[in-house]
């Protein structure tokens, strides 16, 4: 399935998200990004140096997964080429 950037044609980067609930106004919480600690690896858990904007896709698999961690799951375009890592997941922004 297309994303609206793909359909578009317009790649927006760098933008704050502005979250609104309908019949409260505008929410002027500044969101907490996720973040990645470690990944998993054959060899064990291994520092991780990436970033969750380096990936096109971040998707959280379990909340407190492990010592306070989350489990999520990056990739870009095949999922056969992710990676598993533990990190925090947060608000769910990049």
């Amino acid at each position: 399935m297309a994303t609206i950037n793909e359909i578009t044609g317009i790649m927006k980067e760098n933008i704050q998200t502005i979250v609104t609930i309908i019949g409260e106004g505008v929410v002027n919480k500044q969101l907490k990004p996720i973040e990645f600690h470690t990944y998993l690896s054959y060899n064990g858990l291994i520092l991780c140096t990436s970033k969750p904007k380096d990936w096109r896709h971040v998707e959280l698999i379990a909340f407190g997964y492990t010592d306070n961690l989350d489990l999520m799951f990056a990739y870009d375009n095949d999922r056969v080429e992710g990676i598993c890592v533990l990190g925090k997941f947060n608000d769910g922004v990049v």
